[in-house]
């Protein structure tokens, strides 16, 4: 299904639009209606075929506005079919059945001929159309393609091919029942037989296809016509005893390879906090604010008094910075696969005085500080993901962009956005463990005489409590881009101002060399041996030394050095005092989540710094591979007992299962065949591991991991002695 109207283009927006009685009436902006009667109506406004089709918009640039708006709903309904990049369509089976009208006049050219052939004397002075000046004048005035765009069948032509289909194309024009007629025509085409591939999709209680009525229509026919039946409606719809049949049941395993496809294509995660921790920040650090951003404005014209609250502390000169802890996932305007979000295209469509998703919500306030005379300020993203500030800029210029380019906001709030002297999206990089709520902590206050220490589990999943058990070690540190000044801060421990360079230096110290790798190692090898606290495993000998190899020995050498800390004494921090930590009751089944996308940035980019090095051998890396192929052992979902866990969600799972199906604990190698595909994927380890000389030794460590029970314990012990 698709379509293109003046309420939008997105299916679920514009039926719930339609149920509230949404209204897309406008003034008309399409031409200068100022002389007529009415000068309002519901124009589609916007409109770039490009967004639909891609470089293939510039074969329809001659396209008149109503095959334009035809290619645009077809193109939705193709790839809502699942229909797109799909490869044995026989072009000359696939059929166009399409209602329209005719396409737009060439009103100003028309015109002017008409014009030009208007004889004022004839018929006594009243005036008279003179055929032959009309004529010449239409022949210097008018053009070919423009006149035959007027065509009613043009639609359907540029439809035909811009899809290859080379069946019947067909256009119905009876005014304002064409499009129910040719629903009707298009179930005749099926009716007679004329179509390959029969879809259903209804909320029927019965079949709505059946035996009996195939019969029918093959009735005549010297053979049964052979046609694929898909049938995607629950209950179903079409008959089982027909074939060849594929349900929607079917279609899942299709379903999973394109998702697996998409997540190929993710770009690679740095670090991930989880959701339910930054969560928690937002709850008891802007717990006042909360309701302001959580309760939209109605869409009615009356604002709530808590929203007025916060547009005039946005109009206020005084306001200086506005932070943001909202998680990594709260910046996304788009999904994985480049689609905005219905929520969010319904406020570019809305504009500022109806906005309803957070980020809209933070750009309509911004758009109340420019009107207020766009006074500077600083929006600082306090969440710990790469650039977040760029993040959180491309967010916000994403609204202003887009409501000025429809008339909603003057083009001049885009330039405010983008103006660094006026609004500044500084990089920042946090980092301070803070887990949720731990029962030991409650038991201690409540020993000290403490009440009301109990925590709560949100609707979101999420636990607060009145108090936060967090580290003492602490590190902010932010570019210092605040175009209407900061507070004196700096004073505090553990924060420091600086250039973008710096906060980008200091976050690929910690997320490659001097913390998350270790995490990710401590995860891996926590669930082999049946650890559920990160604490408790920095008292294993093996684990301890693990991570001591990984930071000092591997990663140290190359650790990009930011210069207001120290890589060792952050490297010293960590081991020592951060994960020790028993307040700190984080587990390592928490860390090793979407472990397929950290193993890149966290490991990958120590490999490379090795290759760039005349002074280093790649070779010298021990360690590193020795994860990697904990890793593998790891997504068997067995640990070192041979007892069966189930690893933590993760993107690539499923896939990594099903590569190293067949390999049991206790198996003896040569594991080649099913390893080195893994290995080579640069996607998920930075580079190939064979052509960085490693993907023999990962195998080697692999095959002796799965030796049997036991054989993680013996591995580590071997190789960490």
């Amino acid at each position: 299904m698709g379509w293109v109207t003046p309420l939008g283009d997105d299916i679920e927006v514009v039926w719930q639009r339609l149920l509230r009685g949404d209204s897309a009436i406008r003034p008309t902006t399409l031409f200068d209606a100022g002389t007529f009667p009415t000068t309002f109506s519901a124009e589609v406004r916007g409109f770039d075929m490009a967004k639909y089709l891609g470089p293939d918009a510039e074969r329809h640039k001659d396209a008149s506005r109503n095959s334009r708006f035809a290619l645009a709903a077809s193109t939705m309904a193709w790839r809502s079919a699942g229909l797109d990049g799909c490869k044995t369509l026989d072009p000359t089976r696939i059929g166009i059945y399409l209602g329209g009208g005719e396409g737009p006049i060439d009103f100003d050219h028309f015109v002017a001929a008409a014009v030009a052939g208007w004889d004022h004397e004839a018929n006594g002075g009243r005036g008279d159309l003179d055929a032959r000046k009309w004529a010449e004048r239409a022949v210097q005035e008018l053009q070919a393609v423009s006149e035959s765009e007027q065509d009613p069948n043009m639609a359907a032509g540029h439809i035909a091919c811009q899809f290859d289909a080379q069946g019947p194309a067909l256009n119905t024009l009876t005014a304002c029942a064409a499009s129910t007629q040719a629903m009707g025509e298009a179930t005749n085409l099926i009716r007679r037989g004329d179509a390959d591939i029969v879809i259903s999709a209804t909320k029927s209680p019965h079949f709505t296809v059946t035996q009996e009525a195939v019969a029918e229509a093959d009735a005549g026919r010297a053979e049964p016509k052979q046609r694929l039946y898909v049938d995607l409606a629950v209950p179903r719809d079409i008959d089982p005893t027909l074939s060849p049949l594929l349900t929607i049941d079917d279609l899942q395993t299709l379903a999973e390879h394109n998702n697996e496809l998409k997540r190929d294509a993710a770009s690679e995660a740095e670090t991930i906090l989880e959701e339910e921790l930054e969560t928690l920040f937002k709850d008891l650090a802007f717990h006042d604010l909360l309701p302001l951003l959580n309760d939209p404005p109605p869409g009615a014209p009356a604002l709530t008094e808590d929203w007025k609250r916060l547009r005039s502390i946005f109009e206020t000169p005084s306001l200086k910075i506005a932070s943001f802890t909202i998680t990594e996932k709260g910046y996304n305007i788009k999904s994985a696969d480049g689609e905005v979000f219905p929520f969010v295209e319904a406020d570019f469509a809305a504009g500022p005085a109806r906005v309803g998703s957070y980020i809209g919500k933070v750009a309509a306030l911004m758009y109340a500080r420019f009107k207020a005379g766009e006074l500077p300020i600083s929006l600082v993203s306090m969440d710990n993901c790469s650039h977040n500030g760029t993040r959180l800029h491309d967010a916000v210029h994403a609204f202003a962009a887009e409501w000025a380019r429809r008339d909603l906001a003057e083009p001049a709030f885009a330039e405010y956005v983008e103006n660094r002297e006026k609004v500044g999206f500084p990089w920042s990089m946090i980092d301070k463990i803070t887990p949720r709520p731990d029962d030991k902590v409650i038991a201690m206050l409540k020993k000290d005489g403490f009440e009301d220490t109990e925590s709560v589990k949100t609707s979101k999943g999420t636990f607060v409590a009145p108090f936060v058990n967090a580290e003492e070690t602490q590190y902010l540190v932010v570019e210092d881009w605040f175009p209407n000044g900061r507070p004196n801060i700096e004073t505090a421990r553990g924060v420091l101002f600086t250039e973008r360079e710096t906060v980008d230096k200091v976050e690929r110290m910690k997320v490659c060399t001097c913390l998350n790798p270790l995490h990710t190692a401590l995860a891996v090898f926590g669930c082999l041996l049946g650890y559920t606290l990160i604490s408790d495993e920095m008292k294993d000998r093996e684990l301890r030394k693990l991570v001591e190899v990984i930071g000092y020995r591997e990663g140290l050498p190359v650790v990009v050095d930011p210069g207001v800390l120290d890589p060792k004494e952050f490297i010293d921090t960590v081991v020592n005092v951060r994960i020790p930590n028993v307040f700190m009751p984080d587990t390592p089944q928490r860390i090793a989540t979407d472990t397929s996308q950290k193993l890149a940035i966290r490991f990958g980019e120590t490999i490379k710094a090795y290759q760039k090095r005349p002074d280093l051998s790649v070779s010298d890396l021990k360690i590193i591979p020795l994860v990697f192929a904990g890793w593998l052992r790891y997504v068997m979902g067995v640990d070192d007992n041979g007892n069966a866990f189930q690893p933590s969600d993760d993107p690539m799972l499923d896939r990594m299962k099903e590569a190293l199906s067949g390999i049991r604990l206790g198996d003896v190698g040569p594991f080649a065949e099913k390893l080195r595909p893994i290995f080579a994927n640069s996607r998920i380890f930075g580079v190939d591991l064979y052509e960085a000389g490693l993907g023999e030794l990962a195998e080697m460590y692999f095959a002796e991991l799965v030796a049997g029970p036991g054989a993680v314990r013996k591995t580590l012990q071997k190789y960490l002695a």
